[in-house]
């Protein structure tokens, strides 16, 4: 059988549709959502201080989360959120200085968009760091779902400070802070009149694969010494342009003897999507051994190696395109969800929902979030926690909590995968 003809269409089939599904409900602690089944809201936001009291929050909202509605069979279909946000401090969180709620609508006419984009400002003084608990409920789907955003006011060299966007779409923020080799971007900075240049310093770092849950190691220090250092100067409306040149996280300073300051980071062309054979294969690492994988790495057409896996694996095509629609979906929401100073499908949390795909239930807070698979409480559920870490280039960086007890379960999982069943998968 030639596996080439019969099989290599399947890598350019994968249709990038999944959304996270928590199941049953999503909880933050001490709250309970009812999801009714629906999938979580996904949504991303981007924080700008205005000046001394005023901070902007802006959204960027996923349509295919949302579920639209029509009254009758000639009216517009629409999608009706409702957004309520909770101001607080990080330290006494009960404390909320500032509160309100607004209702987003989208009626489509023709075709539906890729997402809804808005901002609201929230009334917020220098001086401390604070915290801003959103819930977004989709009306006509009766569920709800928490985003936990911090607000970094304390200094004013923090990225918060910075808004930065493309250069071809000016009023447009950076979400996430993810850009690619080519972009030209406007770094806006008016918080010192009397600063003309920002230094930046970029890293150009291949990290390691996060280690299975139960495998602990201890983590190198990071290497603050840059790879390279350059200037960029402001003009008189405190805008700089600053060039992507290559791959790699370029952090933007304006105390030159300090590491808080802006990180903007630089993927692959493809970024978030690993839909190219010579990514693709990567992720791969999870589920197959030393042996295998290092045979699809060195092959000489890797597609065909990662085809002839997927197929060995599955026992049909059609099986093998169901099992890489979810891994390589997964992979992708990885990117655009958990992504840090390394692409998303790299972090801890990327490398749980890979492999173990959508919790039962979640938990968050402003410092961690608490993945439950399973009936909860049962003996036979599995929790996974994953700490928040605080570090100079990112505010989504989050580490496993590891430990032994979960070694069974990710040997079983994996194997389920290489048995072609899906896992988890709603």
């Amino acid at each position: 059988m030639n596996l080439k003809k019969a099989f290599s269409f399947l890598l350019v089939v994968l249709v990038f549709a999944g959304c996270l599904n928590p199941g049953k409900s999503l909880k933050t602690a001490g709250k309970k959502f009812n999801s009714n089944d629906a999938p979580v809201i996904r949504a991303k936001f981007f924080v700008y201080h205005v000046d001394e009291k005023t901070s902007e929050i802006f959204f960027r909202i996923s349509t295919l989360s949302l579920l639209y509605m029509r009254q009758n069979s000639n009216d517009n279909f629409v999608s009706t959120l409702k957004l309520n946000y909770k101001l607080s401090d990080k330290i006494v969180s009960k404390v909320v200085s500032d509160s309100a709620s607004f209702i987003i609508r989208d009626t489509v006419i023709d075709k539906k968009g890729d997402f809804i984009e808005g901002k609201f400002s929230v009334n917020c003084l220098y001086g401390k760091n604070n915290e801003v608990e959103i819930m977004l409920t989709d009306i006509n789907r009766k569920s709800s779902f928490p985003f936990f955003v911090s607000i970094q006011k304390e200094r004013k060299s923090q990225r918060q400070n910075f808004f930065v966007a493309k250069a071809s779409a000016p009023s447009s923020p950076l979400y996430n802070y993810n850009c690619n080799a080519g972009d030209l971007l406007n770094i806006h900075f008016d918080k010192d009149s009397s600063l003309e240049k920002i230094q930046v310093r970029f890293y150009k770092r291949e990290f390691g694969l996060p280690l299975p849950p139960f495998a602990t190691q201890e983590q190198k220090a990071f290497d603050y010494k840059a790879d390279s250092v350059f200037t960029i100067y402001l003009d008189k409306n405190f805008n700089s342009k600053l060039p992507i040149i290559s791959n790699g996280f370029y952090h933007l300073v304006t105390d030159t003897q300090s590491t808080i300051g802006l990180t903007v980071f630089c993927n692959n062309d493809y970024f978030p999507q690993n839909n190219v054979p010579n990514l693709m294969y990567k992720p791969m690492r999870y589920i197959t051994t030393k042996q295998e994988f290092a045979e699809i790495e060195n092959s000489k057409i890797i597609k065909d190696a990662i085809d002839s896996y997927w197929l060995k694996c599955s026992g049909s095509k059609e099986r093998a395109k169901q099992v890489i629609k979810v891994f390589y979906n997964r992979t992708y929401l990885s990117n655009e969800y958990f992504s840090s100073y390394d692409m998303g499908w790299k972090t801890d949390r990327g490398l749980i929902y890979i492999v173990f795909g959508s919790p039962t239930n979640i938990y968050k807070d402003n410092v961690s979030e608490v993945w439950v698979y399973g009936e909860e409480n049962s003996v036979r559920s599995l929790n996974f926690t994953f700490t928040k870490v605080i570090n100079p280039f990112s505010d989504n960086d989050y580490s496993l909590n590891r430990s032994e007890a979960y070694k069974d379960s990710w040997y079983r999982v994996v194997e389920g995968w290489r048995q072609g069943r899906l896992i988890n998968e709603k």
